[in-house]
């Protein structure tokens, strides 16, 4: 492996004034609406606990508990989403309750978008120093000029290649156990919020059941999507493609025949015809391995 110096592939300027490259911003109103999404099922789960105890109502006591819950978990919220996020050409700012944290671009590990509806998603920065970045239920619109990070990200993972070394891209560590909690999390959220329902007079009822049940498939969904994307990863070297799983073997570049990447995952497809899934796009840096596998392809092409 060289010792020669490497290069940040990022616009290094000191410069305070350069225009941002990308803002995530959100209004009050929906800050407001997606904190009380947050806070529901946390409210939910004490309001069921306290109708299957059979005590309908809680009292002033019980009320001012599910406030105090609601609260915290309200800031929590504030607190890890963040009020809104600015990309500048060499740093990350982050804005939390009026307090300003700048992040170099210089120090960026990871990144990771991924739509979790039809207009929402989440973003995932992570850096050298283990500080990380994340906005969760979050526009897409407003995520997807991040994905301008992305280029920069594969230039310097490709030069490590280059340079000799075996570079990993790893899926989320315990990613179907992580799963199965929050499913079982999720269910009895819902029951505890269908319990509350039952124990109510007409039609609010009949509004608690129904959003227990919509919450119940909606997200059976997202959890059953979740448990599938376990797995290892993948890692990358000069030679070729090997995948992180005990016994696996090296697959040469010239075993390579191309590449299928999609909203789900990256396959690496070979000449005899195997197929395995290297990244799911719920890992970190699966655009970047989506942007590398066929520039490394096409560098050693034009060497034979």
């Amino acid at each position: 492996m060289s010792d020669a110096p490497r290069t940040s592939p990022f616009r290094q300027s000191a410069a305070p004034e350069l225009p941002p490259v990308a803002v995530a911003r959100r209004s009050v109103a929906s800050r407001a609406l997606w904190t009380l999404v947050y806070a529901a099922p946390f409210v939910l789960l004490v309001a069921g606990a306290w109708a299957l105890s059979a005590l309908h109502e809680p009292g002033a006591v019980g009320w001012g508990i599910i406030a105090l819950l609601a609260l915290v978990a309200a800031w929590d919220y504030q607190r890890r989403v963040g009020a809104h996020l600015v990309l500048y050409p060499d740093r990350v700012e982050r804005y939390v309750f009026g307090r300003v944290t700048s992040l170099p671009l210089d120090g960026l590990r990871a990144i990771r978008i991924f739509p979790t509806g039809p207009d929402g998603g989440l973003l995932d920065l992570t850096f050298a120093d283990g500080r990380r970045v994340a906005l969760r239920a979050w526009p897409i619109a407003q995520l997807r000029p991040f994905e301008a990070l992305v280029p920069a990200l594969t230039a310097a993972v490709l030069e490590r290649v280059r340079q000799g070394d075996a570079v990993e891209f790893r899926e989320r560590p315990g990613q179907p156990l992580r799963s199965l909690g929050w499913a079982a999390v999720h269910a009895v959220t819902c029951l505890a919020a269908l319990a509350f329902g039952l124990s109510l007079n007409e039609p609010a009822e009949a509004l608690f059941v129904l959003f227990a049940l919509t919450c119940f498939c909606l997200g059976g969904v997202q959890f059953y999507r979740a448990w599938l994307a376990g797995g290892a990863g993948v890692m990358v070297t000069r030679e070729g493609v090997r995948r992180l799983r005990r016994k696996a073997a090296l697959m040469p570049w010239g075993a390579i025949d191309n590449f299928t990447v999609d909203r789900d995952s990256v396959r690496v497809n070979g000449v005899d015809g195997s197929q395995f899934v290297a990244l799911t796009a719920m890992a970190q840096n699966h655009s970047v391995l989506a942007a590398l596998l066929p520039a490394l392809r096409r560098e050693r092409e034009r060497r034979a």
